[in-house]
């Protein structure tokens, strides 16, 4: 459960004495799963060194521990917890995880949050731990079909539609064919109202949908797809625009961004050229997991400041060490003399060396430099 870096947070409130028994309880369990967890009780009568009480409204309470928390557990009446939360709801793939228990602990119910929230799993865990009644009624649980939100996070793949993810989630509960597009090798058991259907990024498609390259067999298009790809490609063949299709585009972020830039450069500079470059090259945006370039940079604010916006890592690396880089990339004198080293971008993008392959070379302008390199990857149904 969460990552081993990471603290998980949780907030617990209560509201009455068996309440504030079982959030110890609670606690107890929790933090045996890598969990900082808070205690609160929202009953003035209530005295435990460990149980803090509110000086608030609950709304108030409620407002700041969604902003801060990645778990926050109710144990009181449902009542009380849906119109808590009912403003701060945003989109599930912002909110936190939300559980409801009963101050008996005989029920612990996933309220928001199921699965990117992961609302679902710690309702099993805290259920199993006091042997209790785990409540779930999403559907894809409920019918033991994959979760598509899930399947992505694990998978590190971004949601470029919630309402296509949507349909094709109802597509799959009820068992309807669903064709999915990937260019990467596929582990683990497929769904077996799921086609794949293998494709290369530079497949041209015709007016069927299906490649023109006599090395795609049985292509099939279904109402309901997925394509898993970081290239644009797909968006180029007809059935992008059928309105009787729907397509879910699943984007893995597995491209590094290696970047340069004269001092001074603004953010909207950047960022401008980035995207346009990506644009240009077929590339989604939301494929980049990170940022390269040399050390020397690690203090340029349009950088930085474009990498925050982002939310991307950025690394730095020596002119020694993106030295070590081989083989045919771009030479520039100037920035040579500038940096010690021939090329930034290029090299920067493919560090450390054998592990990414080059899938944008330089591209320069207005004082700007980029290139983009694609690591190794593949999809896993688990």
């Amino acid at each position: 459960m969460g990552k081993p870096y990471k603290k998980i947070m949780v907030s617990i409130i209560s509201f009455t004495k068996y309440g504030a028994s079982l959030s110890l309880e609670f606690k107890d369990i929790l933090i045996k799963h890598n969990c900082n967890v808070r205690l609160y009780t929202g009953k003035s009568s209530i005295s435990c060194n460990d149980i803090e009480n509110i000086n608030c409204s609950l709304r108030e309470w409620t407002g700041i521990h969604f902003e801060e928390d990645d778990i926050i557990i109710f144990t009181g009446a449902c009542g009380i917890a849906v119109r808590s939360i009912a403003p701060f709801i945003n989109s599930k793939c912002t909110d936190p995880a939300v559980l409801v228990a009963d101050d008996m602990g005989i029920n612990i119910i996933s309220l928001l949050s199921g699965h990117l929230g992961r609302a679902n799993e710690w309702t099993k865990i805290l259920a199993s731990g006091l042997n209790a009644n785990a409540v779930i009624t999403t559907s894809s649980d409920i019918h033991n079909k994959i979760a598509i939100d899930l399947f992505a996070e694990r998978n590190n793949l971004y949601i470029e539609n919630m309402e296509a993810a949507r349909r094709v989630q109802a597509a799959v509960i009820e068992g309807s064919p669903v064709t999915v597009f990937c260019n990467a090798e596929i582990t683990g058991k497929v769904p077996d109202n799921f086609y794949i259907q293998k494709f290369q990024d530079n497949f041209l498609y015709n007016t069927d949908g299906c490649s023109t390259n006599n090395n795609a067999d049985n292509c099939s298009i279904n109402k309901y797809n997925i394509v898993v790809s970081p290239f644009t490609v797909f968006r180029e063949c007809d059935i992008s625009n059928n309105k009787d299709c729907i397509i879910l585009y699943l984007i893995p972020k597995v491209v590094t961004l290696g970047t340069g830039c004269r001092k001074s450069k603004t953010y909207s500079e950047i960022s401008s050229f980035i995207s346009e470059a990506l644009n240009n090259s077929g590339i989604f945006i939301r494929s980049v997991e990170g940022i390269a370039t040399i050390d020397i940079k690690k203090n340029e604010p349009g950088i930085l400041e474009f990498a925050e916006k982002e939310h991307l890592p950025v690394s730095f690396y020596s002119a020694e060490e993106l030295g070590t880089v081989t083989g045919s990339t771009s030479y520039s004198e100037f920035v040579q003399e500038i940096t010690g080293i021939g090329n930034v971008c290029e090299r920067a993008a493919l560090f450390p060396q054998g592990e990414k392959e080059l899938i944008l070379t330089k591209q320069a302008g207005n004082g700007i430099t980029v290139a983009a390199a694609i690591r190794k990857w593949s999809i896993d149904f688990g």
